[in-house]
Parts: C-alpha cells; sequence; structure tokens
C-alpha cells in the first residue's frame, strides 16, 4: 500500500528546508514577467502601450492629481514606466534628484484581482524606457472595459509627469474575456 502525497498548505519555515522529505512547494522566478498565453489558435497577442500625463498646469505642488485608464482589450499589464520633466526656467531637477523621485503615485487596480500600492516615490515602483519597470511573475490580468487608477501627487513645480502602461493584448473573438479559466472564445 502506497501513501498519496498529501497539499501541504502553509509555507514550509526555515526547520523544513532540508532533509529527507522536501516540502509541497516550489520555487520560481519572479523576473522577469512571464505572462500566460492562449494556446488557441484563434487567439493572438499583440504589444500595446497605454499612456497618461499630468501637464505643469493641471496641478498645485503637493496636491495629488487622480486619473483612470480604462482598457479597451483584455490583456496582461506586463510593465509600468514613468519619467518626468522640469519646463521651469534651466529645464533642470536639483542635483542628485533623478526624474522618477519627484513625484509620488499610487495605483488601485479594480478588476478580479486587486492591484493596490500606497503612495511611494514613483523610483520605487516605477521603470523606464532604458530599464522598465516589471510587474513580474505572471503580470496583471485585465479584462475587457476595466479601469486601473492612478493618484499622482508632484514634489517639486512645473513638471510634465508621464506614464506608460506595457500591455500585451490579447486579440480573439468578440466575447473573449480573461479570468480564472483560460478564456473563451465564441
Amino acid at each position: 500500500m502506497s501513501q498519496q502525497p498529501q497539499a501541504v498548505l502553509n509555507m514550509p519555515g526555515f526547520q523544513q528546508l532540508g532533509g529527507q522529505q522536501a516540502p509541497a512547494w516550489r520555487r520560481a522566478p519572479v523576473f522577469p514577467t512571464a505572462p500566460f498565453f492562449s494556446t488557441d489558435p484563434n487567439v493572438s497577442f499583440q504589444p500595446r502601450i497605454y499612456s497618461l500625463s499630468l501637464l505643469p498646469t493641471e496641478y498645485t505642488l503637493g496636491a495629488s492629481v487622480a486619473r483612470s485608464l480604462r482598457f479597451d482589450t483584455p490583456g496582461t499589464i506586463i510593465a509600468i514606466n514613468g519619467s518626468a520633466f522640469n519646463t521651469g526656467a534651466g529645464n533642470a531637477f536639483p542635483l542628485g534628484v533623478f526624474a522618477n523621485d519627484t513625484y509620488q503615485v499610487l495605483f488601485e487596480g479594480v478588476t478580479g484581482d486587486k492591484y493596490t500600492t500606497l503612495p511611494v516615490i514613483a523610483s520605487s515602483i516605477l521603470g523606464n524606457g532604458q530599464n522598465p519597470g516589471e510587474i513580474g511573475c505572471f503580470g496583471y490580468v485585465i479584462n475587457s472595459g476595466a479601469t486601473f487608477n492612478v493618484t499622482i501627487t508632484p514634489l517639486l513645480d512645473n513638471l510634465l509627469i508621464s506614464l506608460a502602461f506595457v500591455v500585451v493584448e490579447t486579440r480573439a473573438g468578440t466575447n473573449y474575456t480573461m479570468g480564472a479559466q483560460t478564456g473563451t472564445v465564441r
């Protein structure tokens, strides 16, 4: 009579990470982001950039400004990048301050799984054009009509702030939805 393996629901502690019986957990890389892709031949994928900007005339220093992105096609957000440009005299930032250090961001993804951050200095979670700010693991799945809320708080005057969301869109029949299952093409 053989024993069937039992499901282990709790992550192992350090005492359990060795010895004869390995815990029922495995390691997997978080970066680079590796989204799931359908094997259905009627489904295709296409990269797309969704962007938003905050102009210097649209805020007062230290005040938060809300923006919303609405996604018209299902897909997966794989990276979020940002930058700022000082439109004031001299067009320069203070010595030692980089573009993404000049504002705070707060994210709220409101479809399915929640993607929420507290207000943080943008450089701590955003990438830039040279080094993308990857979401990690499988990315953040969005359905058609999903909304992603962004709150930006400028920390300097005269900033033009731009964010870019790198999305791999899923293209198929008009009723395609992504979710806990693999999706349905009708």
